[in-house]
């Protein structure tokens, strides 16, 4: 009887041991999927987040090279022959109408309604 219960002791003891074992393998392969997954998860996180650094330097980038080109626009007019003798162009101390924009204008102003 003793035999037997010393049987049966030893093969609960090798079962324990062979399910600690496997518990220990389930877990090591439960770390390294999830040490593989977060990996995976931060390389795309770190990427996006370059992707917006690229998106807001170029972002800027070109607003500041629009800013300047409407800077520079600004200071040229543009304007319709009709508009250009209602509101002439100044010259000097900006209360003079040049007489020779006044006479271009106004054979510019002629040319259009021939053409038209």
């Amino acid at each position: 009887m003793e035999r037997v219960e010393d049987l049966i002791k030893r093969r609960i003891k090798k079962m324990e041991e062979r399910t600690d074992k496997e518990i220990e393998n389930i877990k090591l392969y439960w770390e390294k999927v999830y040490k593989k997954k977060t990996e995976e998860i931060e390389e795309k996180y770190i990427e996006s987040i370059q992707q917006m650094e690229e998106r807001y330097i170029d972002t800027f980038r070109n607003f500041n090279e629009k800013n300047q080109q409407s800077n520079e626009n600004q200071n040229i007019i543009h304007r319709s022959p009709a508009t250009e003798i209602a509101k002439p162009m100044f010259y000097g101390n900006n209360r003079d109408h040049h007489p020779k924009d006044y006479l271009y204008n106004i054979i510019c102003l002629l040319c259009f309604c021939i053409s038209q």
